[in-house]
């Protein structure tokens, strides 16, 4: 039995929520072909969940004037996550409502955690 509380993504490819405001150019509605793959504390299943990702926003910009400086925001103003196809252990299955709300929940969490940057630690010996 698989214990989704135990899931932790292995492999995927998909855009992160900090992202977001680097993909949009101006005003735009885009769509992306995604898939995570998470593994299970204490078994050796998997899940590949498939997914598109679509994402809608704009960008405003300010020239600034003499006393106020240049300025641009973002603007997310939709984004639809919605589950294509999941395979455990690489053999597609058909899904429950229920089971694709325990999935959308992990990939969503997925999508909108920092991702973790490249960062080395620099030791003084």
């Amino acid at each position: 039995m698989i214990d989704f509380k135990t899931a932790k993504l292995q492999d995927g490819d998909f855009k992160r929520g900090d992202e977001y405001h680097e993909l949009i150019d101006g005003s735009e509605r885009l769509t992306f072909e995604s898939w995570m793959t998470f593994d299970f504390e204490g078994t050796e299943d998997w899940i590949t969940v498939e997914f598109t990702q679509e994402i809608e926003g704009y960008w405003t910009h300010c020239p600034g004037d003499y006393w106020t400086p240049p300025d641009s925001d973002f603007d997310l103003t939709d984004e639809e996550i919605q589950i294509v196809s999941v395979l455990i252990n690489d053999v597609e299955i058909e899904t429950i409502p229920e089971l694709e709300d325990v999935l959308l929940k992990l990939v969503c969490t997925e999508i909108h955690r920092p991702a973790v940057r490249n960062t080395h630690a620099r030791v003084n010996i």
